[in-house]
């Protein structure tokens, strides 16, 4: 669950070795606009964040 005031992250600190993001991306593909959104899960490997995949509901 993510805190209050915060409709998308989650953790992700210095001193957080796991994390997640909602985002919602924009974009224009053969002339239609469409979105894309993703409630992501993110692991910290050799102090970098690195992408898992979606978050499962």
């Amino acid at each position: 669950m993510d805190p209050p005031g915060d409709p998308g992250n989650h953790r992700g600190l210095p001193f957080h070795t796991e994390g997640t993001v909602r985002f919602r991306a924009h974009y224009t593909q053969h002339g239609t606009q469409a979105h894309l959104e993703e409630h992501s899960h993110f692991t910290r490997h050799a102090g970098t964040w690195v992408y898992v995949g979606p978050t499962t509901p």
